[in-house]
């Protein structure tokens, strides 16, 4: 569905938007003097976005809407996979050839701003965001980034695969990381072929939540938020789930990540429970056939508001700081954001709406599953922590980097400690100073 699926992104194409803003900088905007217009004389914006099906035909409507609202502006939708979709970014970035308007994800945002790649969204209104919904789009004070939509980390759970086992839901408002290691192994030992978790060990959302519990954090301004003893414990929980059956084997767990939604063990009814966003539960309602349910994290304590979850933005809408339509480019993304007309489209698949009037404006036409997020969302509002730091320039590096040490520890080829310690060198490494 989205980028909420953690994808590995590639050093090339951080490499690549440096070649290519270096070259936007040294051009200067004299190619931006004397916008284009088609031979209708209406603008003509370039939109590129990632997706599934279900997006593409939503913004594609969406789309025609403003258009009908903006005659004078023609969008050209350029759709594609998450799969390979940050490296094209880059190479037209390089090209001079970006879009005007494209999906950002938080991973790459500082990347691109610290390269003064993107338009700063000044004339797009925010004053009806929901607090901290607003700041994690902002790169050196200026807004580059357009939350387009609120989720939050969550476990998702399979009813019918509980009951299959008959294993009860847990409580989460009470159940701690080792309430979940005990649950997980028990349906396991249930049914035989069953998993009772997913493997979290490389998901990067599940690793802030459990750092946060222990006061880090993945990142602190432009450092890194935790240390190698954080991480080792994290690497020697997970660890021991896969060591009670818990989680799958190591070869599977690298398989399933590596899967379409669709296809994953907990779609396909393998795995009782999996960590993910709340904003992808119409997803795997559709995939699975259940009406799946999220769930708060375990904690520490047992209790609730030791969680520490936040709302997120599960993707941004940016634009091209070398965009000939600035303009323009922001009335998309203003409309994108802020009319009622675009939520009435789009709804809650990118997440809710982070205007708050939007939300309000839709919340009758939400669809079940997306109810079931909204309700999820409504009920740990009062137990959120603060929103996290935002990803410093060469952080993006992280969910890669993590995938990498944590199948070292995982396959068995490097104790957790030293892992931990290879793992730390390296984003530090990677963090611009």
């Amino acid at each position: 569905m989205s980028k909420s699926t953690s994808p590995r992104y590639s050093r090339r194409s951080v490499l690549a938007l440096g070649a290519a803003a270096a070259g936007a900088i040294a051009g200067g905007l004299a190619g931006c003097s004397q916008p284009s217009t088609g031979s209708s004389g209406r603008v003509e914006l370039r939109f590129a976005y990632w997706g599934n099906a279900v997006r593409q035909k939503l913004t594609t409507q969406a789309v025609k809407v403003f258009q009908q609202t903006h005659p004078g502006i023609r969008v050209s939708l350029e759709f594609g996979q998450i799969e390979g979709y940050f490296d094209k970014l880059a190479t037209q970035m390089a090209a001079n050839d970006a879009p005007d308007v494209f999906q950002m994800n938080e991973k790459f945002l500082p990347e691109y701003a610290r390269r003064e790649a993107l338009l700063d969204l000044k004339n797009v209104n925010v004053a009806n965001f929901t607090p901290g919904t607003r700041e994690p789009g902002v790169s050196n004070g200026a807004l580059v980034g357009i939350n387009a939509g609120v989720n939050a980390p969550t476990i998702l759970a399979n009813p019918a695969v509980f009951r299959a086992a008959g294993v009860d839901l847990p409580d989460d408002r009470t159940w701690t990381w080792n309430d979940l290691a005990d649950l997980s192994a028990r349906l396991t030992a249930a049914r035989p072929g069953t998993r009772g978790m997913a493997s979290m060990v490389a998901q990067d959302a599940a690793l802030g939540v459990y750092l946060r519990q222990f006061g880090a954090a993945l990142f602190v301004g432009d450092k890194l938020g935790f240390t190698a003893a954080h991480l080792a414990s994290w690497f020697d929980f997970n660890l021991g789930l896969l060591k009670r059956g818990s989680v799958p084997p190591a070869a599977e767990s690298t398989e399933d990540v590596a899967a379409p939604i669709g296809q994953r063990g907990f779609a396909q009814q393998r795995y009782a429970m999996a960590p993910d966003y709340s904003n992808l539960l119409a997803v795997y309602d559709d995939a699975s056939g259940e009406e799946i349910r999220p769930l708060r994290y375990p904690t520490c304590t047992g209790k609730t508001g030791d969680g520490r979850l936040w709302l997120r933005a599960s993707m941004f809408w940016s634009g091209s700081s070398r965009t000939r339509h600035p303009a323009q480019a922001q009335a998309l993304i203003d409309f994108l954001a802020n009319s009622n007309e675009a939520g009435e489209v789009l709804l809650a698949e990118r997440g809710l709406p982070p205007n708050k009037k939007v939300s309000e404006h839709i919340a009758d036409a939400l669809p079940p599953p997306d109810q079931r997020a909204v309700d999820y969302l409504e009920s740990i509002a009062p137990e959120l922590g603060p929103a996290p730091d935002p990803i410093p320039a060469g952080g993006g590096e992280l969910p890669g980097v993590l995938a990498r040490h944590a199948s070292e520890v995982m396959f068995g080829r490097l104790p957790s400690n030293e892992a931990a310690q290879r793992m730390v060198d390296e984003l530090q490494a990677n963090l611009w100073q």
